[in-house]
């Protein structure tokens, strides 16, 4: 049986993203990650959920962050929900590119995709919401 899914909401502060990276982990113990799966997932999660902050809610401490994760039995969905306008990935810059190499920001969507197993986002009409599917086995 597959644990109930787990439901976090946080304020825009990015002094709370440990709180939001043991969530993630305490996930991760739900289902038995390996210690670096679940090392893996509190990085993704906690990348995520700055990104929803400083993005999506303008560091508003007073717009939430929500965050859901649901057990499936060979991944975890994680669904990220901010107050954002919202934006289309295929437009981010290439961080790899000579003229970003430098930049200090501008690879956490990168890091999503190469660490998750799918990478969707979507507006809605009070906010924009951001789904990862993480596996939940070593790759």
């Amino acid at each position: 049986m597959l644990p109930e899914p787990m439901v976090l909401r946080m304020p825009s502060d990015p002094n709370r993203l440990p709180e939001i990276e043991e969530f993630a982990e305490q996930a991760a113990r739900c289902c038995e990650m390996s210690p670096s799966r679940t090392g893996t997932l509190g990085m993704i999660v906690t990348e995520a959920a700055n990104n929803s902050i400083h993005h999506g809610n303008h560091g508003d401490p007073n717009l939430p962050v929500d965050i859901r994760i649901e057990f499936h039995r060979e991944f975890l969905k994680i669904i990220f929900k901010d107050a954002g306008k919202g934006f289309d990935p295929s437009l981010l810059p290439d961080p790899t590119s000579p003229e970003n190499l430098l930049r200090d920001s501008g690879r956490g969507f990168m890091i999503l995709r190469h660490f998750c197993r799918d990478v969707q986002t979507e507006t809605a009409d009070d906010g924009f919401i951001t789904t990862l599917v993480f596996d939940r086995a070593d790759p």
